[in-house]
């Protein structure tokens, strides 16, 4: 029913408008002067181009959008468009046959939706990676905790912060990030560890800190 058309980079065409509409509105002028001389079999009907916003749990488990398709003799048609796993934020998909038909002698031309994602409140995507920040204090870091992690899914995993650990240290829930749109296996989730350090120590605590550093003990 579709195929991947590409993904845009910011060299392509942006297309702004929230609607569907057609292309190529030459294509009557050609044909009264032309007579779509040596083209009769190849005619058909207009591409229609589109833009989506999805959520970033859609591209995890995939979603079903029924949109309004406007053709270009004014008509109207309610479609159901499939948004695979995995997409990609800017991936152009081409839906065979889902465009206008407004000359029912011709066959139906496709439909080309540009998906958008969203950006998520907490978690980043890296292709097929997720990446969440965690704080931890500096006590944490030195001598090691176990955090909860909420993953994107909504499952809770405790993982275990080595002591020492360094300020961005990441760990890795393996296969807990996004489906990859061609084979369906997922990436990581990947966890970035924040070390945050206090600010209104009391003076005994400083004094204990400057004799840990300086090794009295």
């Amino acid at each position: 029913m579709y195929d991947q058309y590409g993904t845009a980079d910011p060299r392509q065409q942006r297309y702004t408008s929230s609607h569907f509409h057609g292309e190529n509105p030459f294509e009557d002028i050609f044909s009264q002067m032309f007579g779509n001389f040596g083209h009769r079999s190849q005619a058909r009907n207009n591409t229609i181009q589109a833009e989506v916003q999805i959520e970033l749990e859609d591209v995890l488990y995939g979603k079903s959008i029924d949109a309004e398709v406007g053709f270009r003799n004014g008509a109207t048609k309610l479609v159901t468009i499939n948004i695979p796993k995995g997409v990609y934020h800017g991936s152009q998909i081409r839906y065979q046959g889902m465009g206008d038909h407004s000359n029912p002698k011709a066959p139906p031309g496709d439909l080309i939706v540009r998906v958008n994602v969203r950006k998520h409140h907490t978690f980043k995507r890296s292709e097929d990676d997720l990446i969440i920040d965690h704080n931890i204090s500096v006590y944490d870091a030195i001598i090691g905790t176990e955090i909860k992690v909420t993953t994107l899914d909504r499952k809770t995993f405790n993982v275990s912060v080595p002591a020492g650990s360094q300020p961005d240290t990441v760990l890795s829930c393996k296969g807990e990030g996004l489906p990859n749109p061609h084979n369906n296996v997922r990436g990581n989730l990947l966890i970035k560890v924040k070390v945050k350090v206090p600010k209104n120590l009391s003076k005994k605590h400083i004094r204990t800190l400057a004799d840990l550093r300086d090794g009295r003990i």
